[in-house]
Protein backbone atom coordinates (compact mmCIF):
# COMPACT_ATOMS: atom_id res chain seq x y z
CA UNK A 1 0.00 0.00 0.00
CA UNK A 2 1.24 3.46 -0.74
CA UNK A 3 2.31 5.65 1.97
CA UNK A 4 3.87 8.79 0.37
CA UNK A 5 0.47 10.68 1.18
CA UNK A 6 2.19 10.60 4.79
CA UNK A 7 5.20 12.75 4.25
CA UNK A 8 2.77 15.69 2.45
CA UNK A 9 2.07 18.78 4.56
CA UNK A 10 -1.35 18.26 6.50
CA UNK A 11 -3.12 21.21 3.97
CA UNK A 12 -2.36 19.36 1.10
CA UNK A 13 -5.35 17.42 -1.04
CA UNK A 14 -3.14 14.53 -1.32
CA UNK A 15 -2.38 14.39 2.56
CA UNK A 16 -6.74 14.48 3.02
CA UNK A 17 -7.52 12.46 0.51
CA UNK A 18 -4.84 9.57 2.30
CA UNK A 19 -6.25 10.11 5.47
CA UNK A 20 -9.24 9.65 4.15
CA UNK A 21 -8.21 6.23 2.81
CA UNK A 22 -6.80 5.12 5.75
CA UNK A 23 -9.77 5.66 7.56
CA UNK A 24 -11.89 3.63 5.14
CA UNK A 25 -9.36 1.00 5.59
CA UNK A 26 -9.25 0.87 9.13
CA UNK A 27 -12.79 1.25 9.82
CA UNK A 28 -13.49 -1.73 7.10
CA UNK A 29 -10.93 -3.54 8.88
CA UNK A 30 -10.67 -3.21 12.52
CA UNK A 31 -14.20 -1.43 13.70
CA UNK A 32 -15.14 -2.17 17.35
CA UNK A 33 -18.96 -3.17 17.39
CA UNK A 34 -20.11 0.58 18.64
CA UNK A 35 -18.41 2.62 15.73
CA UNK A 36 -14.67 3.11 16.80
CA UNK A 37 -11.56 2.61 16.46
CA UNK A 38 -7.78 2.94 18.11
CA UNK A 39 -6.48 6.80 17.30
CA UNK A 40 -3.57 6.76 15.89
CA UNK A 41 -3.15 10.64 16.28
CA UNK A 42 -0.21 11.84 17.43
CA UNK A 43 -1.26 12.03 20.98
CA UNK A 44 -3.11 9.32 21.40
CA UNK A 45 -0.92 7.02 20.16
CA UNK A 46 -3.26 4.01 19.70
CA UNK A 47 -4.59 4.23 22.93
CA UNK A 48 -7.96 6.10 22.76
CA UNK A 49 -10.96 4.99 20.60
CA UNK A 50 -12.33 7.76 18.47
CA UNK A 51 -15.03 7.71 15.72
CA UNK A 52 -14.68 8.51 12.07
CA UNK A 53 -14.98 12.01 12.66
CA UNK A 54 -12.58 12.54 15.92
CA UNK A 55 -9.74 10.39 14.24
CA UNK A 56 -10.32 12.84 10.69
CA UNK A 57 -9.95 16.10 12.37
CA UNK A 58 -6.97 14.64 14.72
CA UNK A 59 -5.29 13.12 12.17
CA UNK A 60 -5.78 16.68 9.97
CA UNK A 61 -5.02 19.11 12.78
CA UNK A 62 -1.73 17.16 14.27
CA UNK A 63 -0.96 14.08 12.19
CA UNK A 64 0.20 10.55 12.57
CA UNK A 65 2.04 9.42 15.90
CA UNK A 66 5.34 9.13 14.86
CA UNK A 67 6.92 6.46 12.90
CA UNK A 68 3.30 4.12 12.37
CA UNK A 69 4.06 3.29 8.85
CA UNK A 70 2.87 -0.21 9.02
CA UNK A 71 -1.07 0.32 10.20
CA UNK A 72 -0.69 -3.00 12.38
CA UNK A 73 -3.52 -1.94 15.52
CA UNK A 74 -5.55 -1.02 11.77
CA UNK A 75 -5.55 -4.61 10.22
CA UNK A 76 -2.68 -4.00 7.94
CA UNK A 77 -0.41 -6.72 9.11
CA UNK A 78 -4.30 -9.03 9.55
CA UNK A 79 -4.62 -7.98 5.75
CA UNK A 80 -1.04 -8.97 4.73
CA UNK A 81 -1.45 -12.42 6.84
CA UNK A 82 -4.37 -13.57 4.99
CA UNK A 83 -3.31 -12.63 1.71
CA UNK A 84 -0.10 -14.78 2.86
CA UNK A 85 -1.60 -17.69 4.83
CA UNK A 86 -4.62 -17.90 2.53
CA UNK A 87 -4.57 -21.87 2.31
CA UNK A 88 -2.54 -22.76 5.98
CA UNK A 89 -5.02 -23.96 8.44
CA UNK A 90 -3.02 -21.79 11.02
CA UNK A 91 -2.39 -17.60 11.80
CA UNK A 92 1.05 -16.76 10.87
CA UNK A 93 3.60 -15.87 13.11
CA UNK A 94 3.63 -12.38 12.63
CA UNK A 95 1.42 -11.50 15.25
CA UNK A 96 -1.96 -11.61 13.01
CA UNK A 97 -3.46 -14.13 15.01
CA UNK A 98 -3.50 -12.40 18.33
CA UNK A 99 -4.47 -9.43 16.54
CA UNK A 100 -7.20 -11.64 14.75
CA UNK A 101 -8.23 -12.61 18.21
CA UNK A 102 -8.43 -9.07 19.97
CA UNK A 103 -10.41 -7.87 17.22
CA UNK A 104 -12.50 -10.98 17.37
CA UNK A 105 -13.38 -9.70 20.94
CA UNK A 106 -14.20 -5.70 20.12
CA UNK A 107 -16.33 -6.99 17.06
CA UNK A 108 -18.36 -9.68 19.26
CA UNK A 109 -18.70 -7.76 22.85
CA UNK A 110 -20.26 -4.63 22.51
CA UNK A 111 -20.11 -1.67 24.96
CA UNK A 112 -16.90 -0.17 26.26
CA UNK A 113 -13.15 -2.24 25.59
CA UNK A 114 -11.78 -3.50 28.89
CA UNK A 115 -8.87 -2.52 30.74
CA UNK A 116 -6.73 -5.49 29.73
CA UNK A 117 -7.92 -5.33 25.96
CA UNK A 118 -6.72 -1.47 26.33
CA UNK A 119 -3.69 -2.40 28.17
CA UNK A 120 -2.68 -4.85 25.36
CA UNK A 121 -2.74 -2.35 22.97
CA UNK A 122 -1.12 0.61 24.62
CA UNK A 123 1.79 -1.87 25.09
CA UNK A 124 1.96 -3.35 21.88
CA UNK A 125 2.45 0.77 20.79
CA UNK A 126 4.80 1.19 23.44
CA UNK A 127 6.65 -1.68 22.50
CA UNK A 128 7.83 0.21 18.82
CA UNK A 129 8.51 3.75 21.00
CA UNK A 130 12.55 4.43 21.28
CA UNK A 131 13.68 2.95 25.07
CA UNK A 132 14.61 6.86 25.43
CA UNK A 133 14.08 10.49 23.46
CA UNK A 134 17.69 10.71 21.96
CA UNK A 135 17.52 6.89 20.39
CA UNK A 136 16.94 6.51 16.73
CA UNK A 137 17.82 3.05 15.86
CA UNK A 138 16.07 0.55 18.47
CA UNK A 139 12.26 0.21 20.05
CA UNK A 140 11.83 -0.11 23.76
CA UNK A 141 10.76 -4.00 22.53
CA UNK A 142 14.24 -4.66 20.36
CA UNK A 143 16.28 -3.20 23.50
CA UNK A 144 14.68 -5.71 25.86
CA UNK A 145 15.19 -8.76 23.56
CA UNK A 146 19.04 -7.37 23.39
CA UNK A 147 19.35 -7.61 27.27
CA UNK A 148 17.56 -10.53 27.52
CA UNK A 149 20.34 -12.61 25.20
Amino acid sequence: MDKAWMCHSRESETYVAGIDMFLNFAFRNVVTSWGEILCPYRDCVNGMFQSHIACRDRLIIRGFMPKYTVWRVHGEALAFSSIQNENDNEPGVDGAGMHGMVNDIFVSHPGEPSAQVTNFYKYMNDAERPPYPECKTETKLSFIVCLST
